[in-house]
Parts: C-alpha cells; structure tokens; sequence
C-alpha cells in the first residue's frame, strides 16, 4: 500500500493511499478499477438528481455546473480504464493509442479481426458513446475554463448573472424566467441521467464480457 506523501507529518487522519499492482494480475486489476469506475460514476448521477431538489436556484445551478464539470473528469478516468482493460483481454499492452482516437477508430476495427467480436463492439460502442465529453473534457485546458451558460435564440449568458439582472431591471418577468431557468436544470439532469444509464449499462457488458474469473476457468 502507498500512502499520499502530504501525510508524511501525520500518523491520523483521512488521506489518500493506493495499492501498486502487481506483475501477472493485469486482468483482475484493471476489471476491478473498471468496476470502481462504474460505482463513481453511478454515485455521480443520484448526486445530479438530488440538483432538482435543492430550492435555491442560484445554489442549484453552482450544484450543477459542479456535478457536470466532475462527470467529465469521471468518464476520462473510465475510459482509460476501460481502455486498459480491453488491451490486457485482447493482448495489447503497450498500445493504447490504437484503441482510443476517433481517427484511427476503422483501423482499429481491422486490427481487431481475432477478438471476440461482441468483445470489441462493446468497447468500441461505449468510445463511440463519450467521444464528445472525451473532447469536452480535453478542451478544459490551461488556457479554456469552462463555464455553464445559458443559450438563448440570441447569445449565451451566465444564468445566475442573468437571473439577477432580471430579478432587477424587469421583476415583473422574474418568476417566469427563474421558471424557464429551473426547467432547463430538470432537462440538463434527465439529459446527464439517461447518458450516465447508458454507459453504466455498457460497462456492466464489458465486465461480464471480460470477466477474468470466467476466462480462467
């Protein structure tokens, strides 16, 4: 076991810590780290559904923005490990570039001839499933921050800005438009809901598909 290095002047406490993977358990560690993936990423959607909730709206739209910026950094961190999976079932170590870019995707299609075809397509259709929140997720760079806005037929604003503007200069038009700004919370959480449902259900193939106890056996 590793311990994080900050608890070094620390014996108490609660701290980070991992355990180092060990040489010819590849496919049991990375079905596992899958598997952990899975249940983050399951914990992630009740917490944007509990969003819908919350009856501050200004509070509701920090929750979310919050929720949605964490999804990204989840479904990065399940295809890599899903990715790692796949290469240690299909024997490629060593090549994960092969497997991830959407420009070489047909390649990799061809490379994939002598892999259990129902194998391949579930990993491939899961890649195909986050392709747009992979390059989301890589957009939020050093240079981009990213922000949740609001789109209207004329601009984008930052809803909260824009609810206090109203609130301000038009109160007769503020409930209507916190009415339209809590609806478009509802929609956002049913839109993360059913895409989290979908890739859950695709890994849960995966690990039956790659399920090291019933391929040693």
């Amino acid at each position: 076991m590793t311990q994080d290095k900050s608890t070094s002047h620390s014996s108490t406490g609660l701290w980070f810590y991992w355990f180092e993977r060990k040489p010819g358990e590849e496919h049991k560690w990375y079905w596992a780290q899958l598997c952990g993936s899975m249940h983050r990423l399951a914990f992630l959607r009740e917490e944007l559904t509990a969003v819908k909730r919350i009856p501050a709206t200004d509070l509701a739209l920090q929750r979310l923005a919050y929720h949605m910026e964490t999804y990204l950094i989840r479904v990065y961190e399940l295809r890599e490990r899903a990715a790692r999976l796949f290469a240690t079932v299909v024997g490629y170590n060593g090549k994960m570039s092969l497997l991830k870019g959407k420009r070489i995707r047909q390649n990799t299609r061809k490379k994939l001839t002598n892999v259990d075809q129902d194998v391949s397509e579930t990993y491939l259709e899961l890649l195909s499933l986050i392709d747009d929140d992979i390059d989301l997720r890589n957009q939020n760079t050093h240079d981009t921050f990213l922000s949740l806005g609001l789109l209207t037929e004329h601009d984008v604003y930052d809803p909260q800005d824009a609810l206090l503007d109203v609130q301000h200069q038009n109160p007769d038009m503020y409930d209507s438009f916190k009415k339209r700004v809590r609806e478009e919370i509802r929609k956002t959480v049913k839109r993360y809901d059913e895409k989290i449902a979908k890739i859950n259900r695709l890994i849960m193939k995966m690990l039956d598909q790659m399920d090291f106890i019933d391929r040693v056996s």
